[in-house]
């Protein structure tokens, strides 16, 4: 799987950048940027969110719901993308 300071991170960043509320600046992304807090995403943002890394990343989110709700920070997203299981 891609590291974090690989492609999967700017993947990621992109994905965020489609459904983020307000425009976001790469530069400002780290490991530790908060969704809520730094991001200003809601709970139906973060869903939206995972689909798009579902369909992008070929994960099952589905079947990973209950972990969804840990996803604070961008690293922990990238851990449990790093960690699902492929699609079926």
């Amino acid at each position: 799987m891609k590291d974090l300071d690989g492609e999967m991170l700017e993947d990621l960043c992109e994905l965020i950048a489609r459904v983020a509320p307000e425009p976001i600046e790469r530069e400002d992304i780290t490991a530790a940027t908060r969704f809520i807090e730094d991001l200003a995403m809601d709970s139906i943002t973060l869903v939206a969110l995972m689909f798009l890394c579902e369909e992008h990343f070929n994960i099952d989110v589905a079947s990973q719901a209950e972990k969804i709700a840990e996803l604070s920070t961008l690293g922990k997203t990238i851990e449990f993308i790093q960690q699902a299981p492929p699609l079926s």
